[in-house]
């Protein structure tokens, strides 16, 4: 019987000592995912905010004003050579953006503000222009139809 309690100890130890160890392994692999989680939500809406001033930058006709889309608001300001575009999203997160009158290449600094996690210094990206695409031509499709007998 002494021989019998020792083994149901030693068999609770090891059950105790794979538990913990997979709940470790559980851990990890949860924060990689929520990491992940929040670089794709950061890219995302950097990705919004860039579009928007795109937009913005393309449809402005005065020398200030502000245009309203479903993610946010964007407001420009020509200065000299330059089109300066601050972009709030819906989230509260600000962008401003730096554009030159350049056509061939357009180069936009974003700065991240005070509401955003991201630390880095401002950066400067440069972007080609994307090539002009023609528009498809529809050509007209006839329907087959198969017969299964």
């Amino acid at each position: 019987m002494i021989f019998r309690k020792n083994l149901k100890a030693g068999v609770l130890l090891y059950a105790l000592l794979m538990s913990s160890i997979f709940v470790l392994i559980l851990q990890v692999y949860l924060l990689r995912q929520v990491s992940t989680e929040k670089i794709v939500q950061a890219q995302l809406s950097s990705q919004k905010s860039y579009m928007m001033a795109e937009w913005t930058k393309d449809l402005a006709k005065d020398e200030k004003g502000t245009l309203s889309f479903d993610a946010g608001q964007a407001s420009y300001e020509r200065d000299g050579g330059q089109f300066l575009v601050k972009v709030t999203l819906k989230d509260g997160q600000k962008q401003s953006y730096r554009f030159t009158q350049d056509e061939t290449r357009t180069v936009a600094s974003t700065r991240p503000t005070s509401s955003e996690t991201q630390t880095s210094p401002q950066t400067t990206q440069s972007y080609p222009q994307p090539p002009k695409m023609e528009k498809p031509q529809i050509t007209e499709v006839s329907q087959v139809s198969t017969h299964s007998d």
